[in-house]
């Protein structure tokens, strides 16, 4: 009001339905932060948001004029970086092994406890590595938790790598896995941007079985859902692309085709620019 400015909203997740408030401690937190939300976000000339099923949350708790989902996807990789070895030479694993890989946040309600579980259940050519784990406060746990059900071995710990040479690692997987499980209202509804980096990686991913990942996945036939918090269904999927070879190339074709053409910043970005342009009219 001071400066006369037009107000946007970047709201790039559903925050006041996040994990951190399932601690009792916090909803009266919760409660003031979303009467701020309530209040200030419907004053906003565009909101922004990160995925359609937040958008059309937010639209409908705070009768917003104007809102619009844009996701958070990478840009294009070149063709010079679209193959690397940076990930086996880290870990060590054999070219006959296959990699199934997490990469980014770690912590609870990731998939993460779930998919060591499931470490057992999987072919003897299959390794999982968790990329930016290493030095992280769940690291320990992870660790333990593998030591537990013997399958450490199988497990790979890495640090965490520049945002800007990620991908260059994620290319030397076999398998992306997204595993968020639905302790949230923020997770049933995310559209998370690993999502859309393993498949510029040229990565059949093995996602949430939720109505917005699904649409992606299955209908543009890249991956497979699952329930993030079923073992035997985890380690179902994961079989699954390792064993049908033809199936997890067709699958990895598709996804790198997919990203290029739509999924990417280049195009994404065309979005927001228009949004900005009109309202600066």
């Amino acid at each position: 009001k001071i400066v006369k400015s037009k107000l946007i909203y970047d709201s790039h997740e559903l925050f006041v339905e996040k994990v951190i408030f399932n601690d009792g401690n916090l909803r009266f937190k919760r409660k003031i932060w979303q009467a701020i939300e309530k209040t200030l976000s419907p004053k906003a000339e565009l909101v922004i948001t990160d995925s359609d099923g937040v958008a059309i949350e937010m639209k409908k708790r705070y009768k917003i004029r104007k809102i619009l989902p844009i996701l958070n996807v990478p840009d294009k990789l070149s063709d010079s970086e679209s193959v690397s070895k940076k990930l086996r030479e880290k870990t060590n694993i054999k070219n006959d092994t296959l990699i199934a890989l997490y990469q980014g946040v770690m912590g609870p309600g990731r998939g993460l406890e779930p998919l060591i579980r499931a470490a057992s259940l999987l072919k003897p050519n299959i390794a999982i590595v968790l990329l930016g784990c290493k030095g992280s406060p769940y690291e320990k746990l992870l660790k333990d938790l593998a030591k537990e059900e013997g399958v450490a071995a199988r497990i790979h710990f890495l640090d965490k790598v520049p945002y800007s040479s990620l991908l260059t690692y994620s290319t030397g997987a076999d398998i992306g896995l997204l595993l968020i499980e639905p302790i949230c209202l923020h997770y049933k509804l995310c559209m998370p941007n690993k999502l859309f980096e393993y498949l510029m990686a040229g990565l059949p991913v093995i996602a949430p079985d939720n109505k917005g990942m699904r649409s992606i996945v299955i209908d543009n036939n890249v991956g497979e859902v699952s329930d993030p918090q079923d073992i035997h269904k985890i380690a179902d999927a994961i079989n699954d692309l390792a064993v049908d070879k033809k199936k997890r190339k067709n699958m990895a074709s598709n996804a790198k085709k997919l990203a290029l053409s739509q999924y990417n910043w280049q195009e994404e970005s065309k979005k927001l620019i228009t949004a900005y342009e009109e309202i600066a009219i």
